[in-house]
């Protein structure tokens, strides 16, 4: 048998570290993905309803001079929506995770078999 197939339990120890690792970073890549699809999506739309309102009233078309923010509101709502998005990303995260841990697992009981059977 060469050198390279021979059974080594490390490579197994390592590699269920590696996944346990994996699932930590899924978390907190999904939360903040998540966070930020989410929360600028949602300020994107409410610029854009923002500038249709302003376009589409007569005192838009005439040249009023409001203001071009568009208020503590939509930054507050994008900001909630931002917080949803973290939650729901995280939520979906602890799913793909738990999946990763339970391979981890798997491999570790092959491995404790393995120590058993004394090979």
């Amino acid at each position: 048998m060469p050198k390279e197939a021979r059974y080594d339990p490390e490579v197994i120890r390592t590699s269920v570290r590696q996944i346990y690792a994996d699932a930590r970073i899924l978390e907190i890549a999904y939360a903040a993905g998540g966070a930020l699809f989410l929360g600028s999506s949602s300020f994107s739309w409410f610029q854009l309803v923002h500038l249709l309102r302003s376009v589409t009233s007569w005192s838009g078309l005439l040249g009023s001079q409001q203001p071009a923010s568009i208020g503590f509101g939509a930054v507050f709502l994008s900001l909630l929506f931002a917080a949803a998005g973290a939650v729901a990303g995280y939520r979906l995260a602890r799913v793909k995770g738990a999946q990763l841990r339970l391979r981890a697992q798997v491999a570790l009981c092959q491995l404790r078999i393995e120590e058993k059977l004394g090979r």
